[in-house]
């Protein structure tokens, strides 16, 4: 007969139990988010965003997750930067990039990352950058896949490698594109092109 656990092993192992059943909840709802983006040609309940809007709203709710890796969140942007598109995913996707920004780029504080927005050629360019040591070569032209997860960053690898997956897929329902590389000096930036929104709301094809 096995001895009697202590109340804090108990607890322990509730709490252990606990996290494992959000990891297959967030799991889930990653899975169920692909199968959607998968089936779309183009994003459901379109509407304008406004990008400038997005991106403040995220640091200013990221700051604290941030300060805890001893990393600022520093946006530039330019007002009125409108897509045409669905809000939530839009909010999804670059939320993904921040996440992915800190579980990978902020092991090297006091470190920075950079939001960045700007109108070019009727399209919108947003940017995500991290101070971190930047990908391995050998993940930078993957780190898109399915489930892939690279071999840099800090010790918070909670993720299960959907995220970027999640991000690349709705900027193509957007008919946008996504890319990402290595910075001079170390770290990462990635960057997200969307078409500008017009004023019927119609996207243009991917």
């Amino acid at each position: 007969m096995g001895r009697e656990r202590s109340a804090a092993e108990y607890r322990a192992a509730l709490a252990e139990a606990l996290a494992s059943t959000e990891r297959l909840a967030r799991l889930a709802d990653d899975l169920l988010t692909l199968a959607r983006l998968d089936a779309a040609a183009a994003p459901r309940a379109v509407e304008l965003v406004d990008l400038s809007e997005v991106m403040h709203e995220l640091a200013d709710v990221s700051a604290e997750r941030a300060a805890q890796h001893q990393v600022t969140v520093n946006v530039t942007t330019s007002p009125g930067l409108l897509v045409a598109g669905n809000a939530g995913d839009l909010y999804r996707l670059f939320n993904n990039l921040i996440d992915n920004a800190l579980r990978h780029g902020a092991n090297s504080p006091p470190g920075e990352i950079a939001l960045s927005a700007q109108w070019e050629a009727e399209r919108i360019h947003v940017s995500v950058a991290d101070s971190g040591p930047g990908i391995a070569p050998q993940d930078l032209a993957r780190i898109f896949d399915r489930f892939r997860r690279g071999q840099t960053g800090s010790a918070d690898a909670t993720g299960v490698g959907l995220g970027l997956s999640i991000a690349q897929e709705i900027a193509r329902t957007h008919g946008g594109q996504i890319a990402a590389v290595n910075r001079e000096g170390g770290g990462c930036v990635v960057t997200v092109s969307l078409p500008a929104a017009c004023d019927s709301l119609q996207l243009p094809a991917p």
